[in-house]
């Protein structure tokens, strides 16, 4: 055969026996069915051993050591919870202050007063709103009792503002919330003109 021409001599041997092969000695034989599965196995890394982590979460313990650690974590929160209520700012009393009914004060005047307990002191939150006193005057808030016979000076008003009370003062004694205009005359009483009026509770 003209294709075998170009193989020197010491490819004799091979020409020859590619010249004897027959049609059927080109057919391939099955593999044996697990001879891929046993390549896989030889081919394949060994599995790695399981290590113990050195991370703290992995570690588990004993159940007395997490119910003492569930007591320890529970008696925090309530300590944390008991500092919270005793320095935190609660509202003690409120009032809506109005204009209504107040002679000489201009209509529709509305404001808000809060008693709040703060780090364990009492203060009054005075919110007046847009009112204003009288030319040549200043505000005044005040807390009056309910008979309106008698009354305790808090301080001068400059809009929204926090007022100390008086340990001792019982607020259910004076509940009545009055922000008045005053003259700057040195007279340390009410001068009778009520901007702002309010009862706490």
């Amino acid at each position: 055969m003209s294709e075998f021409n170009e193989f020197d001599a010491t490819d004799a041997r091979l020409a020859t026996a590619l010249r004897t092969l027959a049609p059927h000695d080109s057919q391939l034989d099955e593999p044996p069915a697990d001879l891929w599965d046993s390549i896989d196995t030889a081919i394949s890394p060994p599995a790695p051993h399981p290590r113990r982590s050195s991370t703290p979460h992995s570690r588990q313990l004993p159940a007395p050591w997490l119910a003492a650690a569930a007591a320890v974590i529970a008696l925090a929160v309530g300590c944390l919870t008991v500092v919270a209520r005793d320095g935190g700012d609660q509202l003690v009393a409120q009032a809506a202050l109005s204009s209504d009914g107040l002679t000489g004060a201009p209509s529709g005047l509305e404001g808000r007063a809060e008693v709040r307990e703060q780090d364990g002191r009492r203060v009054l939150v005075v919110k007046p709103g847009s009112i204003s006193p009288r030319s040549g005057e200043y505000l005044e808030v005040w807390l009056i009792d309910t008979a309106v016979n008698k009354m305790v000076s808090l301080g001068v008003v400059a809009g929204s503002g926090e007022f100390a009370i008086p340990d001792g003062l019982d607020v259910t004694e004076y509940p009545i919330v009055d922000i008045s205009t005053e003259p700057f005359d040195g007279k340390p009483t009410h001068s009778g003109a009520s901007l702002l009026r309010g009862k706490l509770a």
